[in-house]
């Protein structure tokens, strides 16, 4: 689908250009006029409007489809390649960028955004899960939002992919705020018993064990339930402003 750009305009003859949606799509219209009129033409994506463009091979903008918008990351590596990642500044053109790459070398690549550095990356497919859209607003211990997961077994595949690349382990655990979503943690479950508070008592009258974090709560009501068959959950304490199990 083609039509007539109300924004961009031919350098030389100063006439609005033909902007297609998709690459695919540009690539149909470039193989038309090829046909039609033997001129060889090129795709590329336009850094102003982020829809497609034609032009001559020869042309410096036509040369490499992304080069006006990609450029390497100065934060973000590969975990596995450990190479400078690319970088978008839209979803828009991470995702074209995608598309163009799977179309021209066969693999597929998936669209992100970063959470350190707030561009959008790609990564390969099989290396990707998928995330919840639900927001908890669970921190991890830099500050940064902890990444949700919609199952238990969504949770398992990243850690278990994350694993591959950093040969270090993480726990899955379920957010003590939402209990439909999943996070990943680096601590163990094992070592995290809380500590006695000194205003909160259960129903029996016994001090509660509190926790300063709602992440640390759930991991031990995890192994609580794991030793004794019973399951317990997290709640935030109205009170003492603590985390405790029950």
């Amino acid at each position: 689908m083609s039509r007539k750009s109300r924004s961009c305009r031919g350098k030389a003859t100063g006439r609005p250009l033909t902007e297609y949606d998709t690459i695919k799509d540009a690539e149909d219209g470039a193989s038309y006029i090829r046909q039609k009129f033997g001129h060889a033409m090129v795709p590329y994506l336009c850094p102003q409007c982020s829809l497609w463009h034609l032009a001559p091979p020869s042309t410096e903008r036509s040369s490499e489809p992304f080069q006006k918008f990609t450029r390497e990351s100065r934060n973000c590596y590969g975990k596995v390649s450990g190479k400078v990642l690319k970088e978008y500044e839209s979803e828009r053109e991470a995702v074209e960028a995608a598309k163009y790459v799977s179309e021209k070398y066969g693999n597929q690549m998936l669209s992100y955004k970063c959470k350190d550095c707030r561009k959008w990356h790609l990564s390969p497919a099989d290396r990707q899960t998928e995330h919840s859209s639900w927001s908890c607003l669970c921190l991890d211990q830099n500050g940064s939002p902890k990444d949700c997961y919609q199952s238990q077994k969504d949770a398992e595949l990243r850690a278990e992919i994350l694993f591959e690349e950093t040969r270090r382990k993480l726990n899955v655990y379920r957010c003590p705020k939402i209990r439909t979503i999943w996070h990943l943690t680096k601590k163990d479950p094992k070592d995290y018993v809380g500590r006695k508070s000194l205003k909160c008592c259960n129903k029996q009258g016994n001090f509660r064990m509190e926790y300063d974090c709602g992440e640390d709560a759930m991991l031990h009501a995890i192994e609580i339930t794991k030793r004794y068959g019973k399951e317990v959950f997290p709640f935030e304490c109205s009170e003492c402003l603590k985390w405790h199990v029950g």
